[in-house]
């Protein structure tokens, strides 16, 4: 489809600024860039190192709609499609970033002090 642009590489963090879904492999830091964008996501984890709880976490908190590896064409067209229409993954998706972006200033302020810190010896 036309609204579909597969890449290489993309400038992630803006791309999910204007993004209606992210497909993910359920890496941390992916993960991380989706909630604090407010971009539903939908998880077909890679298996690999964390990636496997990282979307048990996310299935458990509804933060993402979590696909398996057998899925097939119509299975994970129909899961995009329920993704993009629901109203709970939606409002789901703006709850976690307005709840990530109170924290992200005190992490920012936390990092700043003890970066400040003078070193003991």
């Amino acid at each position: 489809p036309a609204q579909i642009e597969p890449c290489l590489w993309a400038p992630q963090l803006y791309a999910l600024e204007n993004a209606d879904l992210f497909i993910t492999h359920s890496g941390i830091h992916s993960i991380h860039e989706a909630l604090l964008k407010g971009t539903p996501m939908v998880v077909y984890s890679a298996s690999a190192f964390d990636q496997d709880g990282c979307a048990a976490r996310l299935s458990f908190h509804r933060a993402a709609s979590v696909g398996s590896r057998g899925e097939s064409a119509i299975d994970i067209a129909s899961r995009l499609s329920a993704a993009l229409i629901s109203e709970s993954t939606l409002k789901r998706a703006d709850e976690l970033q307005e709840r990530l972006l109170r924290y992200e200033g005190v992490l920012d302020a936390a990092v700043s002090t003890q970066l400040a810190a003078p070193v003991s010896a």
